[in-house]
C-alpha cells in the first residue's frame, strides 16, 4: 500500500466453504497502524481460530473496542436533516451516535420548512402551543458533543420536552428563521412531509 500511503493488515478469518483458508484485509490511512491492528485483533478473535493445525480453540480475549457505558452517552432530538436515512444522518453515525426510538415532540412547538437550506431542513421553534411532531431520540458518546460548535445558525441546540413528559436536548431554531418559511407542523413530522415532495424539491428546496 506504499503507492497510497496507506496502511494495512491481513487478518485470517477460517476458512471458505470449500475448505481453503479466508481471511480479510483492513486498509486505514498513513499513521493508523495501531487502530488497524486493534481491529484486526478483535476481528480474528471473533472468527474463532485455533492454535495452528492443533484445532484447539485460542484462549479468549479482553476485546479492544467496548460500547461507552450508559453513564457516558447523552440522549439528542433530531427532528429533520439527521432522521435515520436522512441527507446528514451520516455525519450523526460518524460521531459514534447509536438510535435508540421513535418518540413525540410535546404540544408546544411547531415545525417550519427553512427556506435557505440545501438539502432542505426543517427548523423546530417552541411557541407554547402546536402539535407533536415524530421525531428520533438518538444515544450520543458524551465526548462527540461538542459538535454543536459547528451548527450554523439559525439552528441551536435546546432542551426539547417530549409527550411522555422527559426531555433531552435536541435541535431546535431561532425565530429569525421564520421569515419566508412554511408551516409543515401539521404533517405530523419531518419524514412524513419529505414522502410527499419530490426529490427535485429537497435539492432546489422548492417548497
Amino acid at each position: 500500500m506504499n503507492l497510497l500511503d496507506m496502511c494495512g493488515i491481513a487478518v485470517p478469518t477460517g476458512t471458505r466453504f470449500d475448505g481453503l483458508p479466508a481471511s480479510v484485509t483492513l486498509l486505514a490511512a498513513s499513521g493508523r497502524d495501531g487502530l488497524t491492528a486493534m481491529f484486526a485483533r478483535d476481528l480474528h478473535q471473533a472468527s474463532g481460530p485455533t492454535l495452528g493445525a492443533t484445532g484447539w480453540s485460542q484462549p479468549r480475549l479482553t476485546p479492544s473496542i467496548s460500547a461507552p457505558a450508559d453513564e457516558d452517552l447523552i440522549d439528542i432530538i433530531v427532528v429533520g436533516a439527521h432522521l435515520s436515512g436522512m441527507p446528514l444522518n451520516h455525519p450523526l453515525i460518524d460521531l459514534g451516535a447509536k438510535f435508540s426510538r421513535v418518540a413525540y415532540t410535546s404540544g408546544a412547538y411547531r415545525l417550519y420548512a427553512l427556506p435557505a437550506s440545501v438539502p432542505l431542513e426543517p427548523g423546530m421553534i417552541g411557541v407554547g402551543e402546536g402539535e407533536g411532531s415524530e421525531m428520533e431520540v438518538w444515544k450520543l458518546p458524551l465526548a462527540a458533543f461538542g459538535f454543536v460548535a459547528a451548527i450554523p445558525a439559525p439552528l441551536s441546540i435546546g432542551t426539547v420536552m417530549l409527550s411522555d413528559g422527559t426531555s433531552a436536548k435536541g435541535f431546535l431554531a431561532e425565530p429569525l428563521a421564520l421569515k419566508g418559511a412554511s408551516d409543515k407542523t401539521n404533517q405530523g413530522g419531518w419524514r412524513a412531509y419529505f414522502r410527499k415532495i419530490s426529490p427535485s424539491q429537497w435539492i432546489s428546496n422548492a417548497v
